[in-house]
Formats: structure tokens, sequence, C-alpha cells
């Protein structure tokens, strides 16, 4: 393997790590919103 093939593998993998830190940042706006909603639920089941 060549180094230019190195490298290409440690971009990828570079690629990776950042494309998980974007799906952590959507994971915990999802989580988010659905607490917020679940929160919102209960206090208008509370409200019947």
């Amino acid at each position: 393997m060549t180094a230019t093939g190195i490298n290409s593998i440690e971009k990828n993998g570079d690629q990776q790590r950042l494309n998980e830190g974007s799906t952590n940042d959507n994971d915990d706006k999802l989580v988010q919103e659905f607490s917020h909603l679940l929160e919102k639920s209960k206090q208008l089941f509370n409200g019947l």
C-alpha cells in the first residue's frame, strides 16, 4: 500500500468521527425535543 492509500484511509476515519459528532448533536436535539413534548403532554393530561 502506498502512502497515499494510508492517508486516504486516515481521512475516511476522520470524516467518520466528524459524522458521528454530528449524529450525536442530532440525537441530543431529538432527546431534548422529546423531553419537552413529554413534559408538555403531562401538563395537558393533568389539566383534564
